[in-house]
């Protein structure tokens, strides 16, 4: 009887490690991959799963959203964001043991850049940092948002 419990616990935790969605050897790259998949394919629940920054920001661009409902705050957002998809990870280097730096290309649906633009001031390239929090790599920075 308890091989067959501890058979059972194992099965068990094989498939809860299966359907968690983060490999436990995944690198800060692979991370930052998903992370930009879920915004081109507008994936609020990977978003906020894989998202470790703060959410002031995202509260108060909706202040009648629960606050405590991240998937609700990026569905939100994602309506806000054109239709976008990585282009590039131009660069990436590691700051610390648990934190690492990358530089970010988007394109539009047709191919082009995506651009932002603030006054005088044209972006295209995006830093996103990869910092591992309460044992997980998270993505620290908002997908691209152009009013």
């Amino acid at each position: 009887m308890r091989k067959i419990a501890f058979a059972c616990f194992i099965i068990c935790v094989m498939l809860l490690a299966g359907c968690s969605g983060m490999k436990a050897d995944e690198s800060p790259r692979q991370t930052l991959e998903r992370y930009m998949q879920a915004i081109a394919e507008k994936d609020a629940e990977q978003l906020a799963a894989l998202y470790g920054g703060s959410y002031e920001g995202l509260i108060n661009l909706f202040p009648d959203a629960d606050p405590d409902d991240k998937q609700h705050l990026f569905e939100q957002y994602l309506k806000l964001l054109p239709d976008i998809s990585l282009k590039e990870i131009t660069a990436g280097t590691g700051e610390s043991a648990d934190s690492y730096k990358f530089t970010v290309t988007f394109q539009l649906e047709d191919g082009t850049l995506f651009e932002t633009r603030e006054f005088d001031t044209v972006t295209n390239q995006f830093t996103y940092t990869v910092k591992k929090t309460d044992g997980a790599l998270k993505v620290m920075e908002l997908p691209p948002y152009q009013a």
